[in-house]
């Protein structure tokens, strides 16, 4: 007993001591410091060079972060002067441990490297626009680059950077020039935003950019003269496209824009009166919620006095979960993270009457180390649906609107319940498919796979080729029948660990091979119940089972034949029939064929003809109001006669400034896509009948099509890149569509990497052999000309 006593004793005697942690480092401006509180587990703030904290005794963390590791290297840390380099680990969280009963000094020594260039933008309005410098790595990654200010870098050589500026207000200034030491630099605005890119040369030497800013016009100002009663933001919005445009005085829009103006007040006030140009439209702005400068020009003044407004609490009671939420409104916005399981957290936030009110989520299902939970919302007793975020799918929302009385809400975490569901393969070749919450996954033979309770499993038999299914079996109970039926079969509601037992039994297989007879070579596809459709002429697939063939020909082609040649089980030829007759055309364009019951081998043989030209025929083309678009024809065009626009096919690519190279051409062959330049307008082009082919990455398409970033052609990786018309530039598709008669732009990767966007640089001139004709040798002495010399 003494022995506990005196032990509580001496704990005694040092709680609540504070000693003096002082830490030196040299460069301040690129080196930051921090505390925390190991024992509590709180953040104890920043440290400054020099500058003593009295902090309670205890063991800490000292979080040592360099912002410029380029050029700046921490070399050496001691602790009351014993050396503790070792423990820092830049990778590991950029920190030191520490525990201290008497005043402690830590020492940090700071490297300069000697190499580092300097790159310094000269004549630069800093109330106009903003700059930040990026650094790229191997892999495609972007870091930021701290500098010495927002006009100045330095940086590690032999690197190539990435500069970006903003205008402060895009709406009234825009980049329309940038030089390096003197020379002329491609740039590209960035499509989500307002940045304009500057992709810079490797640094080798010191250099100065010089960035011209060009006002787009004359300007028009909101001023605010007056604000009584409590305080407002602001927001101003371009109606063309709903764009937030302002929300910082002094307030100015390009003039002849529509403008509309918003006001969020705090929290317990709301607008009492509004005078534009000493004109009320209180009541306008209340029944409306905005007010409209149509037109703007010249100079606007507004004066707001606001009054007291009803508010409404929102109470928040959260479980034992960590995670964040946020609760906004136009007139307050709530940030609230979840960071402590072992209590619960209530929060009372308040909005004013009439609002509309959103509550956020990341996500509907929280994770901890060894737990899933799944979020339950109620308002009140009344269980709440989540949806999916209109501006982000990621997030989940609740929504409060029109809000008049106060709400309880309740945040309940459930921990989800699992159950495994196990295959067996009894016999034969296949996988098994499952199909649960909009995930799939293909578990091994034997192998428990995990699902969460109440989940219905699609359960989806993929078998070899050759195999047929000889029985399904849940646990016990034969369900081979209803999986026949269906070809798939629903477990509902999963409420137990469940077992499917499999036994497949092989029937045998038919080869079937498909080619088109000449050139251009089209493009065949098979699909059956067991084999996804794919771009293949070959495929194997299981005795009397249904084969569908797709055949689509080159555009500009039609089929004119499709011939079936059967061989019996020895491969021995056996009998030619011609199945045009048979086959279907889809909305792809595409001819299709179905072998019922396959029951043999088969080649099929397909033969396309050129469509044919009627004297004088003309294909029309509207070029929107950019001047600018993309363009296929289904026939071979004549560009040679038509004037205000001029065709243009992409032959080369430049690595020094991201530009595909555009050359023009005046006749093109059938599908080529093109890059149609010129005047707005409608025009009737020339069909010609030609046969030749060019050298081109615009894949031109006849159909409505829908675009993925990569495609794999021939075993090459391709990017995929389609028109933006306002940027006048390439950008890398996503699931982009491409419509009809259109054409987008297909780079080996290996050409282009990490390259989210690609300039356009024009060659008015293609004759390269000086015969007066622009033609097909033209464009291969050209590509020589790009690719040897770029």
């Amino acid at each position: 007993m003494m022995l506990v006593i005196m032990l509580f004793a001496g704990i005694g005697s040092a709680f609540g001591q504070k000693k003096t942690i002082t830490v030196n480092w040299n460069y301040n401006d690129f080196v930051e410091v921090e505390f925390y509180n190991l024992d509590n587990s709180s953040w104890c703030g920043y440290a400054e060079s020099g500058v003593p904290e009295d902090l309670p005794v205890g063991s800490y963390r000292l979080y040592i972060y360099n912002n410029n590791p380029d050029v700046y290297t921490i070399t050496s840390i001691k602790v009351n002067k014993d050396d503790r380099t070792d423990e820092y680990n830049p990778n590991n969280h950029n920190c030191i441990e520490i525990y201290f009963q008497e005043d402690c000094t830590v020492d940090i020594s700071i490297t300069k490297a000697a190499s580092f260039k300097t790159v310094t933008l000269v004549d630069f309005e800093e109330s106009l626009a903003y700059a930040e410098m990026y650094k790229k790595s191997g892999n495609g990654d972007w870091s930021w680059v701290r500098g010495n200010s927002e006009t100045s870098w330095e940086l590690s050589p032999g690197f190539n950077y990435e500069m970006s500026i903003t205008p402060r207000n895009p709406m009234l200034y825009a980049v329309t020039a940038v030089t390096v030491n003197g020379a002329p630099m491609a740039f590209t605005k960035d499509e989500d935003d307002d940045r304009y890119i500057i992709d810079l040369p490797a640094i080798n030497d010191d250099c100065e950019v010089k960035v011209e800013l060009t006002k787009l016009g004359e300007s028009s100002t909101v001023t605010i003269t007056n604000i009584t009663g409590g305080w407002v933001r602001m927001k101003f919005y371009d109606k063309s496209n709903n764009q937030f445009v302002n929300s910082y005085s002094p307030y100015e829009f390009l003039e002849g824009k529509d403008i509309r103006m918003t006001i969020a007040t705090q929290v317990g006030y709301k607008v009492k009166n509004l005078t534009v140009d000493d004109t009320d439209v209180t009541e306008k702005y209340n029944k409306d919620g905005y007010y409209d400068f149509d037109n703007i020009s010249g100079a606007h003044t507004v004066s707001v006095v606001l009054e007291e407004a009803i508010t409404r609490n929102v109470t928040v009671n959260a479980g034992q979960h960590a995670g964040f939420y946020e609760l906004s409104s136009d007139n307050a916005n709530y940030y609230v993270n979840l960071d402590s399981p072992n209590s619960d957290l209530s929060q009372d936030l308040m909005f004013n009457e009439g609002s509309d009110v959103k509550m956020v989520f990341p996500c509907e299902v929280w994770k901890d180390d060894d737990h899933q939970y799944k979020l339950t919302l109620k308002d009140g007793d009344k269980p709440v649906e989540l949806v999916k975020d209109e501006d982000n799918k990621s997030r989940f929302v609740y929504m409060i609107e029109n809000i008049k009385s106060d709400h309880t809400l309740t945040l309940v975490f459930e921990q989800i319940v699992y159950h495994n569901v196990t295959v067996n393969n009894l016999g034969g070749e296949f996988d098994v498919r499952l199909d649960y919450d909009d995930n799939y996954s293909y578990p091994g033979t034997g192998r428990d796979l995990p699902i969460a309770e109440g989940t219905d499993v699609k359960v989806t038999i993929r078998l070899d080729q050759g195999f047929a299914i000889e029985t399904v079996k849940l646990g016990e109970t034969d369900i081979t029948a209803d999986y026949n039926q269906n070809g798939y079969y629903v477990i509902k509601n999963l409420s137990e660990d469940v077992v499917l037992n499999v036994t497949t039994i092989a029937v045998g297989s038919y080869e079937i091979s498909s080619n088109f007879k000449g050139y251009p070579q089209g493009k065949t596809y098979f699909e059956s119940a067991t084999y996804e459709k794919d771009r293949t002429n070959w495929g194997r697939f299981t005795k009397g089972s249904d084969v569908t063939l797709y055949m689509k020909p080159a555009i500009g082609y039609d089929v004119t034949s499709v011939k079936l040649i059967k061989y019996d089980e020895n491969n021995n030829y056996d009998s030619e029939t011609e199945i045009i007759g048979d086959c279907q055309t889809n909305a792809n364009k595409e001819w299709v064929y179905v072998f019922r019951n396959l029951s043999a081998h088969y080649q099929v043989r397909i033969t396309a003809t050129k469509k044919p030209v009627v004297a004088g025929q003309k294909v029309s083309c509207t070029l929107g109001n950019e001047g600018l678009a993309t363009f296929s024809s289904e026939y071979d065009l004549d560009f040679t006669n038509v004037s205000g626009i001029k065709a243009y096919i992409a032959t080369g690519y430049n690595p020094d400034n991201k530009k595909i190279v555009m050359t023009r051409v005046m006749t093109i062959p059938a599908g080529t896509g093109v890059l149609i330049k010129g005047t707005p307008g409608k025009y009737a082009i020339p069909t010609v009948n030609k046969n030749f082919y060019l050298l081109n990455m615009l894949t031109g398409t006849d159909v409505p099509t829908t675009i993925n970033q990569y495609s794999w052609d021939n075993s090459v990786e391709n990017n995929n890149y389609i028109l933006r018309k306002n940027d006048s530039l390439f950008a890398l598709a996503n699931k982009s569509a491409v419509g009809e008669n259109e054409a987008y732009l297909q780079v080996p990767e290996s050409i282009v990497q990490y390259a989210n966007t690609l300039g356009i640089e024009y060659i008015e001139s293609g004759d390269m052999n000086g015969d007066g004709v622009i033609t097909v040798t033209d464009t291969i002495l050209l590509l020589d000309e790009v690719l040897t010399n770029p």
